[in-house]
């Protein structure tokens, strides 16, 4: 993929001043594209997006009120580009145990993984809509189909992502809009730091590749699903875990 292949198009990345959101916005604008910097921390989006050359667009991804406002913002901050997809990597990722889980606790987590990721199809798959095509890609993680002891609110609310791909996947491919997942094992980022050493070197030992992976790595994988090369790719969870996923030899 050349430089500039994703020139005139734009993309909202949420949560996209840190970790594997802000690998993709750097990724998405090394190639051309006009990426919209979204966080709820508003210095942090302001300068991110400066470094980038986009627009910030700070609201909280779990509010549908500030969604709402920030359409507009969405629209006044294209300029001559066309909004061609959206990435959701907004999220949290809690360490409780099912025991002291409260449902005001599970909720939260979905409402930033799932609700959000939600209320951003609906509100973005019309303006994609106007241009005749589109790309989604929501992060998913590979505790959605293996499970892990105390994080059972966030893996639960990663397999409903899970299913919110396909099912959409189905809905807007009438409208030329491809939806597709990303599933990470462990990447090295501040997200993964609160496991502890420890636990992070353990599960890299257990992975076929032996390391961590790198946020770089996942945002590659994300930019190609937004492309053109990827244009007969739609409803997939693709893994980026290292072979985490498989037995040990």
């Amino acid at each position: 993929m050349n430089g500039t292949e994703l020139k005139g198009r734009a993309y909202l990345i949420s949560g996209s001043t840190r970790g594997i959101g802000l690998a993709t916005a750097r990724w998405l604008s090394q190639r051309g594209a006009r990426v919209l910097i979204n966080s709820r921390n508003v210095p942090d989006c302001q300068r991110v997006a400066e470094q980038l050359g986009g627009a910030p667009i700070p609201f909280d991804v779990a509010s549908e009120t500030a969604l709402k406002a920030a359409a507009k913002q969405i629209k006044a901050s294209l300029g001559d580009a066309t909004l061609a997809g959206f990435i959701h990597c907004a999220g949290a990722m809690p360490l409780q145990p099912l025991l002291t889980t409260s449902l005001q606790d599970l909720n939260g987590v979905f409402a930033r993984h799932v609700g959000a990721g939600y209320a951003l199809s609906q509100r973005l798959s019309r303006m994609m809509a106007t241009s005749g095509q589109g790309s989604i890609v929501f992060l998913s993680s590979i505790v959605s189909q293996q499970g892990v002891c105390g994080q059972s609110a966030y893996a639960i609310s990663k397999a409903a992502v899970n299913g919110m791909v396909v099912s959409l996947a189905a809905e807007l491919a009438p409208l030329n809009i491809r939806v597709n997942g990303v599933s990470p094992g462990l990447i090295d980022t501040d997200l993964t730091a609160v496991l502890g050493d420890e636990q992070r070197a353990e599960i890299a030992a257990a992975t076929l590749l032996k390391r961590l992976g790198k946020p770089e790595e996942v945002a590659q994988l994300i930019g190609f699903l937004l492309s053109d090369q990827a244009s007969y790719i739609t409803a997939q969870i693709i893994g980026v875990d290292g072979g985490l996923r498989l037995p040990n030899p």
